[in-house]
């Protein structure tokens, strides 16, 4: 499986490199800004509880200087996207 995604007009590129239906999606993530040919690591797990599904993510690979951004990222246009979407009562942990 290699199947490559641009997101935020090519700001953000990436290529899935494994999907696990219900389970699992691993991929290569790098911005735009980020020296040419470096993509960080992410893995996010999925995993079904008894009323809803718990989903993990862990990034590996940022550069330094960009840990920070990066974080506010995740939450700022995913997990806080995802909790309007899904109901406001869902918990968020910290990601990264």
């Amino acid at each position: 499986l290699t199947s490559r995604f641009h997101l935020y007009g090519g700001n953000v590129h990436g290529v899935f490199d494994e999907l696990i239906p219900e389970k699992k999606i691993v991929l290569r993530w790098r911005l735009k800004s980020w020296p040419s040919g470096h993509y960080s690591n992410v893995e996010i797990d999925l995993t079904e509880m008894k009323n809803c599904t718990q989903m993990k993510l862990k990034q590996t690979g940022i550069p330094a200087s960009e840990y920070d951004a990066m974080k506010t990222n995740w939450n700022r246009y995913y997990w806080h996207s995802i909790k309007q979407t899904f109901g406001f009562g869902v918990p968020l942990a910290d990601v990264l």
